[in-house]
């Protein structure tokens, strides 16, 4: 069963009735806040939320609806420039583990025409920005991913979630070379083809602290609805250490728009 939060309908109907139990639980004084609240203000309502809600407050509700959403996979957009789609069609999408990421820069840079020399050079950067930002921090590789189009640029039309679109090899690679290896940060930027990812995962693939956020942001949600009568946009981010197999893509969708970072 699939859940796209651009779709409300798709969310189970059990997640509202949980977190609306939950509701008429909370104290008079906090109820008339939130319905107090200015309804187009929705900074007011979420700071109240989450003094109540934001993990590990109310934990038991958060147990509640884990086990509601581990039946359900959800729909995710990933931003991306490679050489080809195809090879999004064929493999899927990876994590960012090391020798995954090398051997596709190593692909990209063979089929530019690339000596040996430049690509063992722009590897030595490449591995020193992996090391610290990755390994010496202990952080796991991963794949992070976004619930929403909405979230691909900003309200103004300035950067979101489109500045992955920017260059091949994502943000590491223009943290280590485009300062470095200017030359070899250019062809990465203006090599290739832009594009966002739709596809699935199961809730229980996502990171564990990614899955609070997609929680509170449910919560957060029904909270417009039941004090306010308002509907507010849903919208969280996701992470996970799996890979993404060819299977659960649901589709590639062109980005051809100039980047405003």
């Amino acid at each position: 069963m699939l859940i796209d939060v651009s779709d409300v309908n798709t969310i189970p109907v059990e997640v509202k009735n949980k977190i609306y139990e939950s509701f008429s639980a909370l104290p008079k004084d906090v109820v008339d806040k939130l319905k107090n609240c200015h309804s187009t203000d929705e900074n007011i309502m979420l700071s109240i939320i989450e003094k109540f809600y934001r993990y590990p407050q109310n934990i038991q509700l958060y147990f509640q609806l884990t086990d509601i959403l581990e039946k359900y996979e959800i729909v995710y957009f990933h931003s991306t420039k490679m050489i080809s789609k195809d090879r999004v069609k064929k493999y899927g999408l990876s994590t960012n583990e090391w020798n995954k990421y090398k051997s596709n820069i190593i692909d990209v840079y063979k089929s530019l025409g690339i000596s040996k020399e430049k690509i063992e050079m722009a590897l030595k950067y490449l591995w020193n920005t992996y090391k610290d930002r990755y390994l010496d921090i202990g952080c796991e590789p991963h794949l992070c991913f976004y619930s929403n189009l909405s979230m691909l640029e900003t309200e103004n039309g300035g950067a979101g979630y489109n500045v992955y679109c920017e260059n091949i090899g994502g943000e590491m690679a223009k943290v280590a070379l485009q300062d470095s290896c200017k030359e070899l940060y250019s062809l990465l930027k203006n090599s290739g083809k832009s594009f966002v990812v739709k596809f699935k995962i199961p809730y229980s693939r996502i990171s564990d602290y990614r899955k609070d956020d997609v929680i509170f942001s449910f919560i957060s949600y029904y909270a417009g609805l039941y004090f306010q009568r308002k509907e507010y946009e849903i919208g969280f981010l996701g992470e996970t250490q799996y890979d993404i197999s060819s299977e659960d893509i649901l589709d590639i969708i062109d980005y051809d728009k100039d980047i405003d970072c």
